[in-house]
């Protein structure tokens, strides 16, 4: 006797969004930690496009690698001092072709028209979030990644009468916000009712209703009262007062959580 299995299997149709456009002046994603929904919407001044329906899943690599790391000690360093270095993404998307070009109402004939000139400069975003269908678009509070690149290579890729493609290698130009967050980035916080000598807890920070804090810097006025690490962990040492400072280094926005420890 068959069995279900214990996993549902991925729809092509869902999960994965890609919107890709012409980056700068007035097209494209003005800033890249803040995307807005209107940026990202088919037929507005961004002249960004779902590239979705036009993405093969064969030959397609485009993504996130690991950063880079330096090795760059002072003078006055005793050993080695490793950093990360620039965001380190790209690679390459196949593009289905359309059978006739210059037709507008074909969206692999627009694709095509925006990514068929070699170092030009492209704004793109993922969705990975949720069982959300290719054909919902952009809306506040949705995770994304976001990339500025430009193309490179463009190779064609012959395979089956139904499976013409070409395969368009993107480079990386130093701008990409990993997991933002579309629309405003006002932060919220609750705090807990009373802060005493020696608890422990979790300072959770909201952007758009989704929990956001691991993406965010949280800082203390007064270390002698309460230490608070990465995430909003925080434990309170002494008594005093000070300031729990949480802020969205990327999006330049933040909020403050004052303590007050009798």
């Amino acid at each position: 006797m068959a069995t279900e299995p214990d996993y549902d299997r991925l729809r092509s149709d869902e999960v994965v969004t890609v919107w890709g456009g012409p980056s700068g002046g007035a097209t494209g994603i003005t800033e890249l930690a803040t995307p807005e929904a209107a940026e990202l919407a088919v037929g507005s001044p961004s002249l960004m496009l779902n590239w979705s329906p036009s993405i093969s899943w064969n030959d397609t690599d485009f993504g996130i690698q690991e950063s880079e790391t330096l090795n760059d000690p002072s003078f006055a360093d005793a050993a080695t001092f490793t950093e990360f270095g620039a965001k380190n993404y790209g690679g390459t998307f196949s593009f289905y072709k359309p059978n006739k070009r210059g037709d507008n109402s074909n969206n692999h004939s627009l694709v095509y028209d925006q990514t068929k000139t070699p170092r030009t400069r492209m704004d793109i975003a993922w969705r990975l979030d949720g069982d959300t269908k290719t054909t919902e678009p952009a809306a506040d509070g949705d995770f994304v990644s976001t990339f500025r690149a430009q193309t490179d290579s463009d190779a064609n890729v012959w395979g089956q009468p139904d499976a013409h493609r070409r395969t368009v290698g993107f480079l990386a130009r130093g701008a990409a916000e990993f997991w933002t967050i579309v629309g405003d980035h006002v932060i919220t916080v609750t705090p807990p009712a009373s802060f005493a000598a020696g608890d422990v807890g979790r300072l959770q920070a909201v952007v758009q209703d989704r929990d956001y804090s691991s993406a965010l810097l949280f800082t203390t006025s007064n270390p002698a009262v309460v230490q608070v690490g990465r995430g909003g962990h925080y434990k309170v040492i002494g008594t005093g007062t000070a300031t729990i400072t949480i802020t969205d280094e990327a999006a330049r926005t933040s909020t403050t959580v004052p303590v007050t420890v009798a």
